[in-house]
């Protein structure tokens, strides 16, 4: 499968009088058109973005300005979108279905047909452009958390804004994970942070029989390159939503569960001299990993050498 291409755009890459309209123009291009306006005599910022599917995940920086999108540019958009902004550096303030300020690590939720105004100083962000229909998947009460300040200081919230922070456009085009496995974490957060309101859920004595299968099946089918949690899912009878809950509430993720299927499968086979005509990338390749070089980082983290090494070694 092909990675996804990362999109850039950079203020420096025009003249300082054309910068604001270059911004404006490259945020209705990765985001939704609005207005961009700012009181900086030399204007600057840049913006990645790449897919996730049903989702986009894009880093955004740059100097002071103000973000607005009103009734005119409501009209004019063709699609309709949603927006989580996580806040990385310093506190700005936001006015969207009410008006907040947003310290760092905080998140908001933003629809793009309803009016907002953000007034940022020197900013860095995470943004996630996400399709109406996938967040009412995991979120069909989403509207109760527009505009609202979401902390990413405790709970689930925490969980989210940590995920958010390490989900770089350079990490997602690396790999590692395919790009619906990283969604459907994404979702499930998502998902248990309105659910809970940041609040830790503490393990039911349900939970870990329904753990324990989610597991087997992660087992069975890990070797599957494509696999996601709505797969494992679907074959349990379960929805996602639930393996997520079921996962988080014994400390696991369904992404770091899958890795060590797939790991504990490839080290099977590089232990046993039935395997020994493969390649050790055929063995990574057969045990669900799409990147020999990913195969490889994992094998060495878990064990502190390469598969190579472990295959002379055993």
């Amino acid at each position: 499968m092909q990675p996804p291409a990362i999109q850039k755009w950079s203020t420096s890459d025009v003249l300082p009088r054309h910068r604001l309209d270059y911004y404006a123009s490259a945020l209705a291009e990765a985001v939704t058109p609005v207005i961009v306006s700012s009181d900086e005599r030399q204007f600057d910022a840049e913006m990645h973005f790449t897919s996730l599917g049903s989702l986009a995940i894009g880093r955004q920086s740059g100097k002071a300005h103000v973000c607005e999108r009103t009734v005119r540019e409501i009209q004019h958009s063709n699609a309709h979108s949603m927006h989580l902004v996580l806040n990385l550096h310093s506190s700005f303030r936001i006015s969207h279905a009410g008006a907040v300020r947003l310290r760092p690590g905080d998140m908001a939720l933003i629809d793009s047909e309803r009016e907002s105004w953000m007034e940022l100083s020197q900013f860095e962000v995470v943004h996630l452009r996400m399709q109406p229909e996938w967040l009412r998947q995991w979120l069909p009460a989403h509207r109760m958390l527009l505009g609202r300040s979401l902390s990413g200081a405790s709970g689930w919230g925490h969980a989210l804004s940590a995920y958010l922070r390490q989900l770089t456009p350079e990490l997602v085009a690396s790999g590692p994970l395919p790009s619906p496995v990283l969604a459907d974490q994404i979702g499930s957060l998502l998902a248990l942070l309105a659910g809970n309101r940041g609040v830790e859920i503490p393990t039911s004595r349900h939970d870990k029989p329904l753990r324990n299968r989610i597991q087997d099946c992660i087992a069975q089918r890990c070797a599957d390159l494509s696999l996601t949690a709505t797969d494992v899912a679907a074959t349990l009878g379960i929805s996602p939503r639930t393996l997520f809950r079921a996962l988080a509430s014994c400390g696991e993720t369904f992404g770091a569960s899958l890795i060590a299927a797939r790991a504990e499968l490839a080290l099977r086979m590089l232990h046993s001299r039935g395997f020994d005509g493969l390649t050790t990338a055929e063995i990574g390749r057969r045990a669900g990993f799409s990147d020999a070089s990913h195969f490889a980082r994992v094998i060495r983290k878990r064990l502190g050498h390469t598969p190579a090494q472990v295959r002379r070694n055993r």
